[in-house]
């Protein structure tokens, strides 16, 4: 008898670890190298398209904003210097804080590593990352392997999520939060620890964007 070839995906394709499964090394490497293309070529990019890396550590001229002199994702990079510089003792006014601080945390750690151009590159690239296993997890385990593969891959190369999460948005962190919940149902049970999990990864949405909440 001639083997099953969809079995044999299955086999080959089955989310067991990192280390075993290479067609999940093979998508994780795609998205991000597929996010850094996309990334360095978007027109809005601070300081131009295909701005050097060596660049990423001057400060952001004036004529080459990029899409920090939009209204939102400056008001973002605002609230992240705000919160690096410690600066607690700011009232929290509708001037400073125009936005829940869940996104702009995530900059921080960019801002005090002194990329000053985009701190909340990492973080969008791990977003970007992680949305894409989660979907490949999900899939696996509520259809087949194969299936996980295919909606990953397509997630990636085949809808515009690219070009939401490139750009610095606040719905970035509800998307993770979305993907660590697909993650959750994925799994066989739900421990006291992964449901406080849950409530943590719900509140750090709500401290984004706050109607979110309702259908997360």
């Amino acid at each position: 008898d001639l083997p099953d070839p969809l079995a044999t995906l299955n086999k080959l394709y089955a989310p067991k670890t990192f280390q075993r499964n290479r067609v999940l090394w093979v998508l994780i490497l795609t998205a991000g190298a597929y996010f850094v293309v996309y990334y360095l070529s978007d027109p809005n990019l601070p300081g131009g398209a295909a701005a050097p890396l060596r660049g990423w550590f001057s400060p952001i001229r004036s004529t080459a904003a990029g899409w920090f002199g939009f209204y939102d994702q400056g008001q973002y990079l605002d609230i992240a210097h705000t919160l690096a510089g410690l600066h607690f003792d700011l009232e929290a006014t509708p001037e400073i804080y125009t936005y829940g601080i869940g996104y702009p945390i995530v900059g921080v750690p960019g801002i005090w590593l002194g990329f000053v151009k985009d701190p909340f590159v990492f973080f969008d690239l791990f977003a970007f990352i992680f949305a894409a296993y989660a979907v490949y997890r999900a899939g696996a385990k509520l259809i087949s392997p194969v299936a996980g593969v295919f909606a990953a891959f397509g997630l990636v190369f085949a809808t515009p999520l690219v070009t939401y999460v490139d750009q610095p948005w606040n719905s970035t962190v509800c998307l993770t939060v979305m993907s660590f919940l697909l993650l959750t149902l994925a799994r066989d049970e739900v421990t006291r620890g992964r449901a406080f999990a849950v409530g943590v990864m719900l509140g750090w949405s709500f401290a984004t964007r706050f109607v979110d909440i309702l259908w997360l």
